[in-house]
């Protein structure tokens, strides 16, 4: 670092050894942002300050970002300590219930929105047949797998109806933040959601009654205002603030993904809580059948997706619709509709276990894509030659 002795950009230097009119300081902290410094230190020294506060400002965004990268790879260590909560310790969130759990959901998707690529979204609307061929997915894998695996298992009648109920319901809200946290298509992910949600209005009663005799009948007019309640306007909102307060959009999005896995832990351990008995006393057998049907709604979901033809990113997605059922409306129908209480038990122990399961999955993922990032990090500095 230099520090100009008199005038340099006067006249009274001309014909004068540039050398000479320099002096070596013995560290950079002799120059101070401070305004008594002449005019072109001042200069200088505002430059190289405010360079600094921006290197500082940039390393805490970047260990903030780092550190909160880490806590929403824990998704599913989130998702179990929560259910262990709500089983040891109910009362302690018993009371998310209701609006609390209706208004963190809409956050989550106001997250979604706020988050997702606009073009990407207007492009998946552009190509309605994967909507079309996910849906089909859900309907056909699931249901099929329900019937199976409760036959298979020989479930007494009020957990098989439970567990086939649970297996024709649409895709669950939670699948849309799984899908954004392990690099999915979001907006193929939020339009199967919105498609096998208005169409479980027909599919689940058609369903129940083909495999299992029973007529279960829907609500639509409050199914369909719920979805709009919970998914599209909060969806909407956050595509909206994108594009009229992007500044503030960018000053939060940071802290978005953690705060929605954070969400999703409390709702889980709440219906935990709320069904805590019933859980205890289900017995190995059911635990299994459920474990199952969401394992095999994963793979045979990812599976249908390469099949097909469909990109690693659209065939995570239609793997993670498959596999997360909306089991919240599962067990509201069965609540409704079955005088055996214990029909409402696998939709119960469905909205835990694709909870766990997903964010296992979703933090595999992301560990995937890593290493796979690094890896091509890695190669592409082996490419670039060094220079001396």
């Amino acid at each position: 670092m230099i520090a100009f002795v008199g005038s340099v950009g006067s006249r009274h230097c001309e014909g004068v050894s540039y050398r000479k009119r320099v002096t070596t300081l013995p560290s950079a902290g002799r120059i101070q942002c401070q305004p008594k410094a002449s005019r072109g230190i001042n200069g200088t020294s505002r430059i190289r300050c405010s360079a600094e506060a921006n290197v500082e400002k940039r390393d805490v965004v970047h260990v903030t970002a780092r550190a909160l990268d880490h806590a929403t790879n824990l998704f599913p260590v989130w998702v179990f300590s929560s259910a262990m909560i709500g089983i040891a310790a109910p009362q302690t969130i018993l009371w998310f219930q209701g609006g609390w759990v209706f208004w963190t959901l809409s956050l989550i998707m106001l997250g979604m929105g706020l988050t997702l690529p606009v073009d990407e979204f207007v492009e998946a609307l552009k190509t309605p047949q994967k909507v079309i061929i996910g849906a089909a997915a859900q309907f056909a894998i699931m249901p099929l797998l329900g019937l199976t695996i409760a036959n298979g298992l020989q479930l007494p009648t009020p957990y098989l109806l439970g567990l086939v109920l649970v297996s024709t319901c649409p895709g669950g809200t939670a699948s849309n933040l799984v899908c954004l946290l392990c690099g999915a298509n979001v907006s193929l992910s939020v339009l199967m959601t919105t498609a096998t949600t208005l169409l479980s209005v027909f599919m689940t009663p058609f369903l129940l009654k083909v495999l299992v005799g029973q007529v279960v009948p829907i609500n639509a007019a409050a199914l369909m205002l719920s979805t709009a309640q919970i998914v599209l306007l909060p969806l909407a909102v956050g595509i909206f603030m994108q594009r009229f307060v992007p500044k503030l959009v960018k000053a939060i999005e940071l802290f978005l993904p953690f705060s929605s896995v954070l969400g999703v832990a409390a709702i889980c351990s709440s219906i935990v809580a709320m069904n805590r008995d019933m859980l205890l006393t289900s017995g190995p057998k059911l635990l299994l059948a459920v474990l199952l049907l969401h394992l095999f709604g994963f793979l045979l979901g990812y599976l249908f997706g390469r099949a097909i033809g469909f990109s690693e990113k659209d065939s995570r997605t239609v793997s993670i619709e498959v596999g997360m059922q909306n089991s919240g409306l599962g067990a509201v129908l069965a609540q409704l509709h079955f005088a055996n209480p214990l029909t409402s038990v696998p939709s119960a122990i469905s909205a835990t276990t694709h909870s766990i399961l997903g964010s296992t999955l979703s933090a595999f993922w992301r560990l995937m894509d890593r290493r796979k990032q690094l890896a091509e990090e890695r190669e592409n500095r082996r490419g670039v030659p060094t220079t001396t």
